[in-house]
Formats: C-alpha cells, structure tokens, sequence
C-alpha cells in the first residue's frame, strides 16, 4: 500500500513540475518514469482564452478544454455526480469523494449541461465524448470526515482524442 502511495504522489509531482508548480524540479522531474504519460509542455494548461473570470460569468466556448464530467449512466438515466480535469489522453485528476459507487464514465467536450449540441452563434462544437473509467484510485491517505487528502486520479479505457474545434 505504501509502494502505491508513492506512486501516486510522483505522479501528482510530475504533474505539477510541468505546469510549473515545483520551479527548478523540472530537469529531475523529467527523468520520472511516468514523465512519458504528460501531455507536451507547450499546451499544459492552455486555454483558449487569456482572461479568468470568477464568480458569474459564462466561459465562452472552449475556453476550458481540460474539464470533465463525472458521471454514472444505468439504463437511459444519467447523473452528473462531479468534475475534474483533463491532465493528458488517458487521465483525471479528480477529488476523492467524488469516487462514488456506479462512477463508470468521463464526459469531456461538454459546454452547456442543457443542450445536445454546445453552440454559439453560429460555432457549434463537436458532440462531447464519454468515456469509460477503467480505473479510479483515492489518495491512499484520504479521510472523508476531515476531507484529508480530497484527490483522486481516475485513469480512462480509452485515449481522449484531442481536436482543434
């Protein structure tokens, strides 16, 4: 259980280490055995948009490409149960109690809860994809009653296919 604590908490490390959270840990981060699984450096973190408007204001399209829905789909329903991010093709980085019993896909892609199509004007994006979970792993360290720990990564059964629109 340790072993796979440490893991874990690398992998956070690396992830920080290139979007520039652990300056000057980059050049030894690089040589990490997961350094492989982080997408390119020139697009960690980038949005389609310069401004971080909080508190009110509708995100434009594609303005935050990297969130996901959580989801849990049994017969024709479907319940959003939370968010994270998108940190490469194959993962999420998510809270821990948002890994709940029936969790079984990631939505990437989706602007507007309330409609099938996300438009703007006459921009329309691509139809926002599910994704199986093959896998999801709390902080081995999590405690829900004193919310110790609240990060979780959740590995996808298949590649998110990144597009341009």
């Amino acid at each position: 259980m340790l072993s796979k604590a440490y893991c874990f908490i690398n992998i956070i490390l690396v992830i920080l280490g290139v979007c520039g959270g652990y300056a000057g840990q980059k050049s030894k981060l690089k040589y990490h055995k997961n350094w492989k699984l982080l997408p390119d450096q020139s697009s960690c973190g980038k949005s389609n948009s310069y401004e971080r408007i909080v508190g009110g204001s509708a995100a434009k399209l594609g303005q935050y490409p990297w969130m996901a829905n959580l989801i849990r789909k049994d017969k024709g329903h479907i319940d959003l149960l939370c968010g994270g991010s998108l940190i490469n093709e194959n993962h999420v980085l998510t809270a821990a109690h948002c890994i709940v019993s029936g969790l079984n896909f990631v939505r990437v892609g989706e602007y507007n809860l309330d409609t099938t199509l996300d438009c703007e004007g006459s921009v329309c994006a691509p139809r926002a994809i599910d994704y199986r979970i093959l896998k999801a792993v709390r902080h081995p360290g999590y405690r829900a009653r004193k919310m110790l720990h609240d990060i979780a990564l959740i590995k996808l059964k298949s590649r998110v296919r990144f597009t341009r629109k």
